[in-house]
């Protein structure tokens, strides 16, 4: 897939993965309400069928885990949304040459007091390969960080707080345009993470569109 462009890899670990699940969840009303529904279904055919017959043994342990974890997952956008208003990402411009600059603007309320880890914005480039193997079909993804700037670290927030934050990053000048194949994808997205503590990180993101032009003073 060529070289990636200069930046620190970061590894995407199960923390990024729950993070983007919540992020989709937040950005779906439909995909919440039918993750409501089978946790529902799940939940309400193991109180009738196992707890009704009386049949409950260690090895029905897992069945339980799953229906705890399903309602958990279909509940918590409700609870993020208690606590944080939906954040407002903006990109400009949204399709840039590589060298050029661009601004992103965040903007979220904050319903009830909270305390703020820190907010971390990321300029990333996402490489992600699909690849076929004797065990069967592998996708792999690798987030390479372009750039990062620290927000906030350790600060207070009170109900009703607007957090508002203006960032600039630069595209590297050496670096590959954004592609999209059926098993090949490179993109770039500007990325805020938002660490309260007790919480899982909330991140949103605003994809980034480097088209295939040379810089304009590259003469």
């Amino acid at each position: 897939m060529g070289l990636s462009p200069p930046g620190r890899r970061r590894v995407v670990g199960f923390r990024d993965l729950f993070s983007d699940f919540i992020e989709f969840l937040l950005s779906n009303r439909r995909s919440r309400i039918a993750l409501l529904v089978v946790a529902l279904f799940w939940n309400g055919f193991l109180v009738l069928f196992l707890f009704a017959s009386g049949d409950i043994a260690l090895s029905h342990l897992p069945l339980f885990v799953v229906g705890v974890g399903l309602m958990v997952l279909s509940l918590y956008p409700a609870v993020i949304r208690w606590r944080l208003a939906p954040a407002e990402i903006a990109v400009m411009p949204k399709r840039l040459r590589p060298g050029e600059k661009l601004t992103a603007s965040y903007r979220q309320r904050i319903k009830r007091d909270a305390s703020l880890r820190q907010m971390i914005a990321r300029f990333v480039f996402r490489e992600t390969a699909t690849y076929w193997t004797k065990n069967g079909k592998r996708i792999v993804t690798q987030d390479f960080v372009l750039d990062e700037k620290t927000l906030f670290f350790r600060f207070p927030l009170i109900g009703g707080t607007l957090l508002e934050q203006v960032v600039e990053f630069t595209v590297p000048k050496e670096t590959m345009h954004t592609f999209r194949s059926r098993n090949n994808r490179l993109e770039y997205f500007v990325v805020f993470q938002v660490e309260l503590k007790g919480w899982v990180d909330d991140r949103y993101r605003a994809e980034v569109e480097v088209i295939a032009e040379p810089p304009r003073d590259s003469g």
